[in-house]
């Protein structure tokens, strides 16, 4: 039987830790935005019609997420992640052609700049969110010997 040496175990869960922080303060700065002191006259969504609305709505998207509890992070880095990537995308007057199109051409599944008169396409913040878990997965693909010390440095860090 193989056991994984201590100092890899700790690697492992340094990175997890580090990725769950990350979706962790992403999810913190979204709703800091949403919270803002101001929230009646200054709202996060950029158009000029249903601001407010769009605003309440992706406020209250963020509370009924689960992502503010923090038995949403318990578990392995792939199971939160798979949590956090089924948060649906909302947004007010998406203008869709097909599944997860819209009619500039661009996938909704991520945020972009719509070219079609959509004045909300781009206010939700979950598209962001996926990103971010995206990114930060693909970053923690593999461990590499190189991110740990030699036997010889982790024998010399023992004996201290």
């Amino acid at each position: 039987m193989h056991f994984a040496k201590p100092f890899v175990v700790v690697k492992i869960i340094e990175e997890r830790e580090r990725c769950v922080n990350a979706f962790r303060g992403h999810v913190k700065s979204v709703e800091d935005r949403y919270l803002n002191k101001d929230w009646e006259s200054t709202t996060v969504c950029p158009a000029t019609t249903l601001a407010r609305q769009c605003d309440a709505m992706q406020l209250g998207l963020l509370h009924r997420s689960s992502l503010l509890s923090p038995g949403t992070y318990i578990g392995s880095l792939i199971s939160v992640a798979e949590t956090v990537k089924t948060i649906p995308v909302f947004q007010l007057d998406v203008d869709e052609v097909g599944e997860g199109f819209c009619r500039c051409g661009n996938m909704l599944k991520y945020s972009h700049t719509c070219t079609y008169n959509n004045a909300h396409g781009g206010c939700g913040w979950v598209s962001k969110l996926h990103e971010a878990v995206d990114s930060c997965l693909e970053l923690c693909k593999g461990l590499k010997f190189s991110e740990f010390p030699s036997r010889t440095s982790v024998a010399r860090l023992e004996v201290r």
